[in-house]
C-alpha cells in the first residue's frame, strides 16, 4: 500500500523524502533517480517535511511518532497523517498528545488494496480537524477520493467499521462455499449463479477469480483481522452489541489455533458470542439493527 501511495504522490509532485524502515536499495535509487531525498530515519524524514504520510501498522505509529523523534523533530503547525489500519482510540491519544506541540494529526482510513494503492484510486477517510484536512486535500486527492468524516478518530472509525463489514461477508463467503462443497456442488460455480440474485459484491467475485488449486492447497488458518477485535473492544466499551462480528473474530482465532489448544479456545469463542448475544435482551441496545434487517427484508422481498 505504501509504495502505491508513494509512486502517486511523486506522480503530483508531493513526494519530498521517503523512510522506509527495512533498506530497500533498488527501490531507493528509483526514487533518487526523481529527486527523492531518502531519510535515514524518521527525525531525518521530519527534518526535510512539514507534511508526513505513515503507512505502517496500527502497533508501530506511536513508537514512530513519540520514539524516534518524529514529532521532536517536526516544525510547529506540521501535519502527521496516518493512513494505516489502525485503532481510533490511539488515533485520538495521538492527536491530543500531538496538539500539545503544535503539531496536527489526521486519522486517514484507506480502503482498495494495493491495486488500487497503485492506481491512485483508493477510498480516503479523514478524521481531524476540518482546517487542517483542506490543508492537505490536494495531497490527499493524489492517491484516492477522499471524505472528511469528522473530529478525530472519524477517519479510523470508519475504516473500522468497513473492515468488520469485509470480515463478516468473507465470513459468509467462506460458510456458503464449504456447505456447497458438502452438498457435491462446485463452490466457485455456484458463486456465478448466487450473484446473479442479490447478492452480488467484489468480494464474492474475488472468491469465483480464485483458481481452485491455489484454495485447495492453502493451509487452514487464517491470518489478519486486527479491526474485528477492535471492534469487539470498543463494542465491550459502548455495550454495543456485535455476535456477528464476534463469530468471524472467534473463527479466525480457532483456525489458527493448535490441535492441543482449539478445544480450549472453541470454549472461550462459546462463551465471547454468548456475551454478544445477550446484549439482545435489551431490546433498545440492537433496535436499529432489527429496524434495518426488517426494511432489507421489505426493501428486496416486501416482507412484513
Amino acid at each position: 500500500m505504501g509504495l502505491g501511495i508513494a509512486e502517486n504522490l511523486l506522480k503530483a509532485g508531493f513526494l519530498k523524502a521517503l523512510y522506509k524502515r527495512t533498506p530497500d536499495p533498488e527501490l531507493f535509487e528509483k526514487f533518487q533517480k526523481e529527486n527523492v531525498y531518502i531519510a535515514k530515519s524518521p527525525k531525518d524524514l521530519a527534518e526535510h517535511v512539514d507534511v508526513v504520510l505513515l503507512s505502517v501498522p496500527n502497533e508501530s505509529v506511536k513508537e514512530i511518532v513519540f520514539g524516534s523523534d518524529l514529532a521532536d523533530a517536526l516544525k510547529p503547525n506540521s501535519i502527521i497523517i496516518d493512513t494505516g489500519n489502525c485503532d481510533p482510540r490511539q488515533s485520538i491519544e495521538i492527536y491530543e498528545k500531538l496538539k500539545t506541540r503544535n503539531i496536527h494529526f489526521l486519522d486517514v482510513g484507506v480502503s482498495g488494496g494495493p491495486s488500487r494503492a497503485k492506481a491512485g484510486t483508493l477510498a480516503v477517510w479523514a478524521g481531524g480537524e476540518k482546517e487542517i484536512y483542506d490543508r492537505v486535500l490536494q495531497i490527499l486527492q493524489a492517491i484516492g477520493k477522499p471524505t472528511y468524516i469528522g473530529s478525530s478518530g472519524c477517519g479510523h472509525k470508519i475504516k473500522m467499521l468497513h473492515n468488520v463489514m469485509e470480515q463478516i461477508e468473507m465470513q459468509g463467503i467462506a460458510e456458503v462455499a464449504n456447505a456447497a462443497l458438502k452438498f457435491e456442488f462446485d463452490p466457485q460455480q455456484i458463486f456465478k449463479t448466487i450473484r446473479e440474485g442479490l447478492t452480488q459484491s467484489h468480494l464474492s467475485n474475488l472468491f469465483t477469480a480464485i483458481p481452485r488449486d491455489e484454495i485447495v492447497s492453502r493451509e487452514a488458518v487464517v491470518e489478519g483481522g486486527d479491526y474485528p477485535r477492535m471492534a469487539l473492544e470498543i463494542g465491550k466499551e459502548m455495550d454495543i452489541p456485535l455476535p456477528e462480528v464476534a463469530v468471524s473474530y472467534w473463527v479466525r482465532v480457532i483456525s489458527r489455533a493448535s490441535e492441543e489448544e482449539r478445544d480450549k479456545v472453541i470454549e472461550q469463542a462459546i462463551k465471547a458470542v454468548s456475551e454478544e448475544l445477550r446484549k439482545l435482551k435489551d431490546k433498545e441496545k440492537f433496535k436499529f439493527g432489527f429496524q434495518t434487517l426488517g426494511a432489507l427484508r421489505h426493501a428486496f422481498g416486501g416482507h412484513k
